[in-house]
């Protein structure tokens, strides 16, 4: 029975956030990222690559056998529709080693209790709101580990860090930090002091299998792009700027990441684990990691929780009136959040309903001839990325389609001017403009 009801509150809150999810890109609203994973996992047996990336295979760009595992269901759904579904769901499993370490502490309803709560996190919600990216296995992976090495499943254990290693490349950093954690904190278990030192090693066996085997194998001088979070002498852009080392941002970062749950993970010892994550985050220079409403969260996320549901579950006196009131005021401090510092930032996502020009601007991209090159801005090449030749920004497609309506920063300042200079150059012409709707054509012989 708790078993179900478990399953009930995972689907509730899966069906929820899949809502969400549908509508911020029924209105335009869904990023780059969910365009990205679409043309990388359509084009599976084909190069595995999306235009976004250079049309490299993505495995170049990040390790991440795990994204087969959607292949099938991307190939059934046909477009980014189907990676806001499966983040909501992978999203909504973390429930389970939730409720499963509680459970081993206490009783069935303070269990339930933990584990409800826990969905109300912020970061989680926004990690499932968020435009999909492979980080979406992690969270239900990494509370997993946690929960089988609990309970001594060292196989479970094992199949979740060989799931996490399989994931994206900076998890053979972070598990073999994690590995010498869980070797510290069972320094007196030797079967798990094993284990924790096995994960390490394993670490770094798969970092070098990566760099020094895989990416080579290629034959492409294709540079390691996510170093540049770490570089501070790096000058390009950034997306939401740059954060200097005292900049206020980290502590913020570390105070939303705690308070929401009224510090109760800071009661277990699992909240050591906590430390490889928030490090990746906190030592980038880019403000974009340090932000709770992205992927980035994920390398943290499972473990807070877990660490959480060890806290709550062994309060003091855990049916008393105040380990009562701490619980509750860690779900009304989750609710409050997502009402006043939403990290999910639904009042730019979900600033409306569908209405009738997010329909023409859809049948206006439908009606676009296959095969054909198209060019977009970032929000319309989500909708495109079932086509192959989709691609981002005026880069000399035979059409490029904007909508005026859309005011997002990359076509203010970046695309906006070069389709300027492309009319007036004479490059290309207005084939339609329906209600704000562009769809602009090459001229033969042009560019």
């Amino acid at each position: 029975m708790s078993t179900l009801r478990v399953a009930a509150i995972a689907l509730l809150w899966a069906a929820v956030l899949t809502v969400l999810g549908l509508w911020k890109y029924a209105i335009f609203r869904a990023d780059v990222d969910d365009g990205i994973f679409t043309q990388v996992l359509l084009s599976f047996g084909s190069g595995f690559s999306t235009t976004a990336e250079g049309g490299v295979n993505h495995f170049l760009v990040h390790f991440s056998p795990m994204l087969l595992l959607l292949v099938p269901f991307v190939r059934w759904v046909g477009d980014a529709r189907a990676l806001i579904v499966a983040q909501a769901i992978l999203s909504a499993l973390v429930i389970f080693p939730i409720y499963g370490i509680a459970r081993r502490r206490t009783g069935e309803g303070w269990s339930l209790a933990i584990a409800g709560i826990a969905m109300l996190y912020p970061v989680l919600c926004a990690a499932a709101f968020t435009d999909f990216h492979e980080n979406a296995f992690v969270p239900v992976l990494s509370a997993t580990l946690v929960w089988a090495i609990d309970g001594g499943r060292y196989r479970a254990a094992a199949l979740a860090a060989l799931a996490l290693l399989c994931t994206k490349e900076d998890q053979f950093a972070l598990l073999a930090m994690e590995g010498l954690i869980i070797a510290m904190l069972w320094r007196t278990d030797r079967a798990r002091v094993r284990f924790g030192l096995a994960t390490a090693c394993a670490g770094g066996l798969f970092a070098a299998l990566y760099f020094f085997v895989l990416r080579p194998s290629f034959h492409l001088d294709v540079p390691y792009f996510p170093l540049h979070f770490y570089d501070w002498s790096y000058v390009g852009s950034a997306p939401l700027g740059y954060a200097p080392i005292l900049s206020p941002l980290r502590p913020l970062y570390l105070f939303w990441a705690f308070a929401p749950l009224a510090a109760i993970a800071l009661r277990s010892r699992f909240a050591w684990l906590l430390l490889p994550g928030f490090i990746e985050a906190l030592a980038s220079h880019q403000a974009i990691t340090l932000s709770l409403g992205t992927e980035y969260v994920a390398p943290w996320l499972g473990f807070m929780l877990a660490a959480f549901a060890d806290g709550a579950a062994t309060l003091p006196l855990a049916r008393s009136s105040a380990a009562r009131a701490w619980l509750a005021a860690a779900a009304a401090f989750c609710v409050l959040t997502l009402a006043y510092n939403d990290p999910m930032a639904r009042w730019y996502y979900l600033y409306r309903l569908p209405n009738a020009h997010d329909a023409l601007l859809e049948s206006t991209l439908r009606a676009l001839p296959r095969g054909s090159s198209i060019g977009a801005e970032d929000k319309i090449f989500a909708h495109l990325a079932y086509r192959r030749r989709a691609s981002l920004g005026p880069n000399g497609q035979r059409y490029f389609i904007y909508d005026r309506t859309q005011s997002a920063a990359q076509w203010r300042n970046v695309d906006r001017p070069k389709v300027r200079a492309l009319l007036q150059a004479g490059h290309y012409r207005v084939l339609s403009e329906r209600d704000g709707i562009v769809v602009l054509e090459r001229r033969s012989g042009a560019l």
